[in-house]
């Protein structure tokens, strides 16, 4: 998130195009234009982005490119990716206990 406001306010205060500054910072145009559009993400996308690091970029991007990044869509897949954790965290939780139990 850090990144792409950065480069948006390159963008605005120096007035240059996005091919520019991806030549000035030795990265292509393509990879620039996908940074530029986490900053489309709503405010609260953002601050769960900057407090999660489960949130990549790349999944950050699928939800800017989909049109799906709608608040209420994203939290939905926080939940489900949370369930996820916890049923893994709980699946690891037996094996320590079995592993345990066989031990003593």
């Amino acid at each position: 998130m850090e990144e792409a406001e950065a480069l948006q306010k390159v963008i605005d205060t120096d007035k240059i195009k996005q091919i520019d500054l991806a030549k000035a910072i030795g990265k292509a145009e393509f990879t620039v234009s996908e940074i530029l559009k986490l900053n489309t993400l709503s405010d609260t996308i953002k601050k769960t982005a900057r407090t999660d690091n489960r949130w990549t970029r790349k999944l950050l991007l699928r939800h800017s490119l989909t049109r799906k990044s709608s608040t209420r869509h994203f939290i939905k897949q926080k939940n489900a990716l949370n369930k996820v954790n916890l049923y893994r965290r709980k699946k690891l939780l037996k094996k320590i206990l079995l592993k345990c139990t066989e031990q003593s």
